[in-house]
């Protein structure tokens, strides 16, 4: 498997809260075995963990940015407080010099900046699109229609100690 995933996996193993990678790359543990490049890297966080998640990133030296979908813009977010941390779907968080991404202040908006894939495929771990969803006691909450749920242990699985979402979770959470 990519040593990003490895990475990815030794900066949150002991981070005190739920994540499981997801997206393209959570699709190849579950079948052992690389089936394409990747343009990001995805995790799952539970929504009771969206401040814990940001306040993590920040702490760890990473930026954390707002991608409104109505937006060319990215809005950093520069505390656990900020209420866009309640209410995005996603967040992106990253590494300052990321070589996946150029980030630059635009003049238009202060706070917000134009931002430029420059790579197809990220190679190094210093991007993360966070991706929240929901859960109740036992259940993992699926996609927008929170009535669809998964029992926990069947929807986050494991592979060699990486946590990621069962493909049936996944094609729930992206529809």
């Amino acid at each position: 498997m990519i040593n990003l995933v490895y990475e990815c996996h030794d900066f949150f193993k002991n981070c005190g809260f739920t994540y499981a990678i997801c997206g393209g790359f959570a699709l190849e543990l579950f079948i052992n075995r690389k089936i394409r490049p990747h343009s990001d890297l995805d995790i799952s966080i539970f929504d009771e963990d969206r401040k814990n998640i940001v306040e993590f990133m920040l702490s760890h030296g990473w930026r954390v940015y707002e991608h409104p979908s109505s937006s060319e813009l990215l809005g950093i977010i520069l505390s656990p407080d900020d209420k866009r941390v309640l209410e995005r779907h996603c967040l992106w968080a990253i590494k300052p010099d990321c070589s996946f991404i150029n980030i630059e202040p635009t003049a238009e908006a202060e706070g917000f900046f134009k931002y430029e894939i420059t790579n197809e495929e990220q190679l190094n771990f210093d991007f993360i699109e966070i991706i929240f969803n929901s859960k109740s006691d036992t259940d993992f909450l699926c996609g927008k229609d929170k009535n669809i749920k998964r029992e926990m242990d069947k929807a986050i699985l494991y592979s060699d100690g990486i946590p990621y979402l069962a493909p049936e979770i996944l094609l729930l959470i992206t529809s």
